[in-house]
């Protein structure tokens, strides 16, 4: 008689892989608004893209790298993420920000968070 036990590990991956499409998913929306922020920017808005952009790659390369298995690029991608979502603080300083863009960088942040739990709730070693 054997006895079949079941345990976390897929609840595990599947979080890990829930945080990973966020992540994708993300970097998909930075990527495309940093395009299409630098159609129309000055040098600091330009900047600003740029970063969009560089960080947008960096996670989707991460992704690919941590579906494959790497912990480490899990942990970076959603560390990349939390690091985007930094470039919409300034709507939240600034008195002229229309306030969908606050909702956006709100909602951003916490998308970002959320990701970031996901990552880390995933890759959380059974004890």
């Amino acid at each position: 008689m054997s006895i079949t036990t079941t345990t976390p590990t897929g609840s595990r991956s599947g979080l890990l892989r829930g945080g990973l499409v966020l992540a994708t998913a993300l970097a998909a929306l930075d990527l495309a608004g940093g395009i299409a922020t630098m159609a129309n920017s000055d040098a600091f808005g330009l900047a600003v893209a740029v970063g969009m952009i560089a960080l947008a790659v960096v996670t989707l390369v991460l992704v690919v790298l941590a579906w494959r298995g790497s912990r480490r690029a899990a942990a970076g991608a959603a560390v990349a993420r939390v690091v985007a979502s930094l470039a919409g603080i300034p709507a939240f300083l600034l008195p002229e920000a229309p306030a969908f863009l606050v909702v956006l960088a709100a909602a951003g942040i916490v998308l970002a968070l959320v990701c970031a739990a996901l990552v880390a709730a995933g890759l959380r070693r059974r004890s």
